[in-house]
């Protein structure tokens, strides 16, 4: 595939995407652009391009010396703090009453409700069970039980019409899976964006959360992912 030919994706994310006004049929089984086959067909015809010129040599002089690749390399002009700081995001998404979000780092995956499969003596109610990902089993656990949330909010959130998906997050630490009632995508935000947690913010995720990041006039709670994952793994042990 020649290099011309990027301008001949259609970029559909963009325009009916998670990146566009959402309008595109395909986002209610799919919940994020990242799972759609048209998306793994583009980008799969992105990756079989053939390299500009000169591309691998600029590259392997990077590599020989260790270096990073710099904004002129790339192309880009006039890059500085602000334009690097814009490059963080996070996943939004809803946990009974409360708009949470978590770094794209952790997260690996969002797909459809699976079954979850209890375990017997299970110690904790933050263990759900376990589910099937990929033919593959990970812990599913229960964000709601983690974070408090309280029963009253989640009654309220029953009562709702919701699109429930599960979230697949994993680091070094480990691997699990949660459901979420809602996920809304991923949203980028610069690092001056970010404020300190109030007290009164998601009472029940206080613990977990160190930040507030303002959201279509919410505040949402980013969760700090360390926490998160030393409490999933204290949860399991």
């Amino acid at each position: 595939m020649a290099y011309d030919a990027i301008a001949e994706i259609d970029r559909c994310w963009e325009r009916v995407g998670v990146s566009g006004d959402a309008s595109c049929p395909k986002l209610g089984a799919h919940a994020h652009c990242r799972n759609c086959p048209t998306h793994a067909e583009a980008a799969l015809a992105l990756l079989s391009r053939a390299p500009p010129d000169g591309y691998l040599d600029e590259w392997t002089g990077h590599v020989a010396r260790g270096s990073t690749l710099s904004a002129a390399s790339l192309g880009i002009t006039g890059a500085g703090p602000a334009e690097a700081a814009a490059a963080r995001s996070v996943m939004i998404f809803r946990i009974a009453g409360e708009w949470l979000a978590l770094p794209t780092r952790v997260l690996e995956e969002v797909t459809e409700i699976r079954p979850v499969h209890s375990l017997p003596h299970r110690r904790s109610g933050v263990v759900l069970g376990v589910t099937s990902i990929h033919g593959g089993l990970l812990i599913c656990v229960s964000l709601s039980e983690l974070l408090g949330l309280t029963a009253e909010a989640q009654q309220q959130d029953r009562r709702g019409q919701t699109k429930r998906r599960m979230m697949v997050i994993g680091r070094e630490s480990g691997r699990f899976v949660f459901p979420a009632d809602e996920v809304h995508g991923v949203q980028r935000y610069r690092a001056d964006d970010l404020r300190a947690a109030p007290a009164t913010v998601a009472r029940a995720a206080s613990r977990y959360t160190r930040h507030v990041l303002p959201w279509q006039e919410r505040n949402v709670g980013y969760l700090d992912a360390d926490l998160l994952f030393d409490g999933l793994n204290r949860s399991v042990a």
